[in-house]
């Protein structure tokens, strides 16, 4: 292993990694799992490693992808990664969650085809809400209006089948505590195709669906990445 790489992150950055840590950080090709416990020390490996895919494998930081689940979380390892001084700034690595990624793949392909899909979740929701289309659903087919805590539970549920990827048969099976659940789900689904509308279910479900039958787009984010 590299070990004036690893002094040099001792020396400068106060950065002392174990033997196990320093096997993933010089690990190039193919998959590699870490796993430790909270507090392991795995978020200090994988800023390591990129910083030595950088600098010592001299790979462009734009073809570096870090992705994790949350915002708060990609936004705590750009940080660390840039106030440490990792990759001597010799360009931008680029720190997403999975729905950011997942979103960007979505759009591109899109607009690719001349569409541009409404985001009825987060911020962009603007009159088309999901959860005012999920309330109007619920009432519809329940006659009186959801609560709270039910609206939570519809939302998880629609989440649960949707990421399974179960199809209209599982749906129509599946037990939920929503009374009418697989006819809101269908009539959800109906509508934001009808208005070119997706939540942020469909990002993951999409992107998924675009890089495993579109071979084109595929080898597009395997070149950049």
């Amino acid at each position: 292993m590299n070990g004036q790489f690893f002094e040099g992150l001792k020396n400068r950055y106060g950065i002392d990694l174990n033997h196990q840590q320093r096997q993933a950080v010089v690990h190039k090709n193919g998959p590699c799992l870490i796993l430790a416990v909270p507090g392991g020390g795995k978020t200090t490996a994988l800023l390591a490693r990129t910083a030595y895919l950088i600098e010592e494998e001299k790979v462009s930081p734009g073809n570096i992808l870090s992705i994790t689940f949350s915002r708060a979380s990609a936004n705590d390892m750009k940080k660390r990664f840039y106030d440490m001084g990792l990759g001597n700034g010799l360009g931008k690595v680029n720190f997403s969650t999975i729905h950011s990624f997942s979103y960007r793949v979505v759009m591109a392909y899109n607009k690719s085809l001349g569409l541009s899909p409404r985001l009825i979740e987060g911020a962009e929701a603007g009159k088309w809400s999901k959860v005012l289309l999920l309330k109007n659903l619920y009432l519809k087919f329940n006659k009186e209006y959801i609560s709270d805590s039910d609206l939570d539970i519809l939302m998880n549920d629609i989440s649960y089948v949707k990421n399974s990827m179960y199809d209209r048969s599982q749906i129509s099976k599946y037990k939920s505590e929503i009374s009418f659940f697989a006819g809101i789900f269908n009539e959800y689904e109906s509508v934001k195709r009808d208005n070119n509308c997706i939540d942020f279910d469909d990002m993951l479900v999409q992107c998924y669906e675009i890089l495993m039958n579109n071979q084109r787009a595929l080898e597009a984010y395997r070149k950049r990445y």
